[in-house]
């Protein structure tokens, strides 16, 4: 709030943590509050004296007010999401004004505005407010992070978790959260993302606090990143995983590969070939090559 310009004033919520983090993307400051307090089981009341960005983060802490007369109150049901029962909320009308979180009884029991609604009636304001015992926060998912990918750079790695900072957030760390994750190669090639990498940030469904990590950006951005795999090893040897095709580089001075219906290897160095049976070479054209000499025998 304070970097769009507005200010909190902070009744709940103060001593309490999210656990995992929540994303503002394509969102307001007055809806990404709405998020979290959701999360945390309060509510945001917006300021409408001072014209300004600001509200308060839990229910506003208001003032004792007189009781609504009898004739004053109606009742009528509120209808939640399809799976969440009708509530039934009572409503109280009258020419004075009062504010969110102002406090008075019906029947007995104490009672908080949690709505104002004003219309002019013969030339004056009737307010029409509605009343509960408590506020029943709403817990809302904003939906769109389904299936959505988020580049980011890989800042710090422990225990199978990485903390990144997003491209959202102009690669600054916003937080000491550290994502799971869960290369789409299994088991298989298993390694860790160094820090400066650049990897992507998935979400499985529409709740982004349900994030993981599963894919690291190739260097080459010409190359495409979701069928081609690479592992590169410091001293220089490459294993290189294309569409149809392995290929084994031991730095650069042997290589060897193997596609559908075909092999290839080549070496600057000696080359052996061994066996428990027979070695068996066939195909219509067998090609053998060396600068200086090859020697075939049989032990």
């Amino acid at each position: 709030m304070e970097a769009a310009g507005g200010r909190v004033i902070c009744t709940a919520g103060k001593e309490e943590t999210l656990g995992r983090p929540l994303i503002q993307l394509g969102e307001t400051a007055w809806a990404f509050a709405g998020r979290l307090a959701g999360q945390l089981g309060t509510c945001v009341i917006p300021d409408i004296v001072t014209g300004g960005l600001n509200l308060w983060f839990g229910m506003r802490k208001g003032r004792e007010i007189p009781d609504f007369a009898p004739e004053q109150y109606t009742l009528s049901l509120r209808h939640g999401p399809s799976s969440a029962p009708c509530e039934i909320c009572w409503r109280a009308e009258g020419r004075s004004f009062y504010k969110i979180g102002d406090q008075t009884s019906f029947m007995g029991e104490p009672a908080i505005i949690t709505e104002v609604r004003a219309c002019m009636e013969q030339g004056g304001l009737m307010f029409t407010y509605a009343l509960q015992k408590s506020y029943r926060p709403k817990h809302v998912i904003q939906g769109r992070f389904a299936g959505l990918g988020l580049a980011g750079t890989v800042v710090d790695t422990k225990d199978e978790r990485i903390r990144i900072a997003l491209d959202i957030d102009r690669n600054v760390p916003t937080g000491d959260y550290d994502y799971p994750w869960y290369p789409n190669t299994g088991n298989a090639l298993y390694a860790m993302p160094e820090a400066g990498a650049r990897a992507i940030l998935y979400f499985p469904d529409g709740d982004e606090r349900n994030g993981f990590i599963s894919e690291c950006l190739p260097e080459n951005k010409e190359r495409d990143s979701h069928r081609d795999r690479c592992l590169a090893l410091e001293d220089g040897n490459l294993l290189q995983l294309f569409d149809g095709l392995v290929s084994f580089s031991r730095g650069g001075a042997s290589d060897a590969s193997l596609g559908d219906g075909s092999a290839s290897i080549g070496t600057s160095g000696e080359l052996l070939l061994s066996a428990q049976g027979r070695v068996r070479l066939k195909g219509k054209r067998i090609h053998v090559y060396s600068e200086d000499e090859i020697t075939v025998y049989k032990s």
